[in-house]
């Protein structure tokens, strides 16, 4: 009788092992899938972002290169990937900056100078439809 008991008790024992073993590989299986998402989540926001970047470098520098009186509507997502999002232009260091939840893609603009409607040279933009305009050599967002 004893035997037996200590063969059950054995056979559990091995069992708890072995199930305890899968549950850890399940565990790291899982951990590595979910590490794969985020980094693809990311890469997926951030080249969205250096689009609407880009876009807007393209708009500012094109309106610069054209000339006097140039003007032109962009359109900027309303989201990055369905996350919400603010684009700030700063004009003395000219750059741009997109910035989503801790995150920042940005890029360079060749135009000195550039402004909002209201005249500021560091100002966010609104998401949507945005007018470009060359204003006597000053390009203004807004």
């Amino acid at each position: 009788d004893f035997m037996k008991s200590y063969m059950k008790a054995q056979t559990g024992l091995e069992s708890l092992i072995i199930f305890s073993f899968i549950g850890i590989l399940l565990a790291f299986a899982f951990l590595n899938y979910a590490a794969q998402t985020s980094d693809t989540r990311f890469a997926s926001t951030f080249l969205e972002a250096r689009k609407v970047c880009y876009t807007l470098k393209n708009a500012i520098d094109g309106a610069n290169a054209n000339g006097f009186g140039f003007e032109q509507k962009i359109n900027l997502p309303t989201t990055l990937e369905t996350l919400d999002y603010e684009i700030r232009v700063d004009g003395e260091v000219k750059r741009i900056d997109v910035i989503w939840e801790d995150k920042l893609a940005s890029c360079s603009i060749g135009t000195k100078d550039v402004k909002n409607s209201t005249g500021y040279n560091s100002f966010s933009i609104s998401k949507g439809e945005n007018n470009i305009k060359n204003l006597q050599g000053v390009v203004v967002v807004g």
